[in-house]
């Protein structure tokens, strides 16, 4: 029996992997792969380790006058067809059934690529597992999230609401009628809107954004390279400046007024959304 079956022999008897035989003699998987496939022999040292390993002398390590019937035993439980290796436990893999090819993020350096490996039946469940307890827990972050928002939803729009109606009141109670109208009608909507917001399934924030963010695209100025027309130019820029700001507030108030309107209709299917841990 060659040098390779003998280190197969008293792998197998001690349950050991190739990986783990060679994380214990400090070299590559691939290294005890070719030494029991007899491509190369291992150095003196290494044979040494392999028996302090293995509990044997080297005398019956690099014994090959070994019984028959037991170099048939470790033959056969070799495959004589391996389709792959497990990329986790390293055993061969004959059957197509017990194969399978995944695809796993891999760091190299600062960056991290994709690529396929093969497993087994046992460490696909395994992975499996792992991957669905992950998954709970990032579902369970989320949920928790989501009740953290909810009941900031409540908590932060009733301050400024009832900071608004209380103003509104005061206004009522000293005749100003209108402003106390405003102020009613902005701290009632006020809720859902700073709600909706603050839930962010919805499409109120976007909406504002979209309104608020109008704006008018000028024309362009032409000047003579004399006093005259630089301060023209410096006036009509100052022109254009304020007619540019005025205009983005009007964008932002009617972003807010319709916003406000809207976020009544849409609060309860948010809030309902939030509650269903829907995103």
């Amino acid at each position: 029996m060659s040098i390779g079956n003998q280190i197969k022999k008293y792998r197998y008897k001690l349950g050991l992997t190739q990986i783990s035989l060679a994380e214990r003699l400090h070299v590559t998987s691939q290294a005890v792969s070719r030494w029991e496939n007899d491509e190369v022999e291992p150095s003196i040292d290494t044979i040494k380790d392999m028996a302090r390993i293995f509990n044997c002398s080297i005398d019956e390590l690099m014994d090959y006058k070994q019984d028959s019937e037991e170099e048939i035993k470790i033959e056969n439980k070799i495959p004589d067809k391996v389709l792959a290796y497990c990329d986790e436990c390293n055993r061969p893999i004959i059957n197509q059934n017990d194969l399978f090819r995944v695809k796993k993020y891999k760091y190299f350096g600062r960056y991290n690529q994709t690529v396929q490996i093969c497993l087994c039946g046992e460490c696909n469940k395994l992975r499996e597992k792992e991957e669905e307890k992950h998954k709970q827990m990032e579902r369970a972050r989320k949920l928790e999230t989501m009740r953290k928002q909810r009941i900031h939803s409540f908590v932060w729009p009733s301050i400024v609401s009832l900071t608004l109606i209380t103003i509104a009141i005061f206004q009522f109670v000293n005749e100003s009628n209108t402003t106390g109208a405003i102020l009613l009608s902005v701290g009632i909507t006020a809720f859902p809107f700073i709600s909706c917001w603050i839930l962010f399934n919805n499409f109120v924030p976007e909406m504002w954004v979209a309104i608020a963010l109008w704006s008018v695209r000028f024309p362009r100025i032409i000047f003579t390279l004399d006093l005259n027309g630089i301060l023209a130019l410096i006036f009509v820029k100052i022109i254009f400046g304020v007619l540019s700001f005025a205009i983005s507030l009007l964008a932002v108030a009617i972003a807010t007024a319709i916003s406000l309107v809207v976020s009544v209709f849409v609060y309860p299917f948010a809030l309902v959304k939030n509650i269903r841990g829907i995103e």
